[in-house]
């Protein structure tokens, strides 16, 4: 794993995210059971496709590769998401928005 890939493959991450976050939360009915799943699936197929990308790593790069790439997430969706999305910054107050994090 290069300081390439792991910057990189980060920055993408969160660019796809944000940008699910902001179609999930604007265009689709945001209350719907089948809406949070679709968006959980979304969420971990690309976390884990984007982390497959990085090789074969040890349990710690792979602690601080969550981590930082968990920050990227929280930064993009606090500049982004929650500007261009309808609810705005309340967006973080909902739980099933909150579990995305944690995939």
């Amino acid at each position: 794993m290069t300081f390439k890939k792991f910057f990189g493959l980060g920055i993408i991450l969160a660019i796809i995210l944000v940008v699910a976050k902001i179609v999930f939360v604007s265009v689709f009915n945001w209350d719907l059971l089948f809406t949070h799943v679709l968006f959980w699936l979304i969420v971990g197929v690309a976390s884990v496709a984007l982390a497959r990308r990085l090789g074969t790593i040890n349990i710690f790069e792979a602690l601080v590769i969550a981590g930082l790439w968990l920050f990227f997430e929280l930064i993009g969706d606090f500049f982004l998401t929650s500007q261009i999305a309808d609810q705005g910054c309340r967006i973080f107050i909902d739980i099933n928005f909150l579990l995305g994090y944690l995939l």
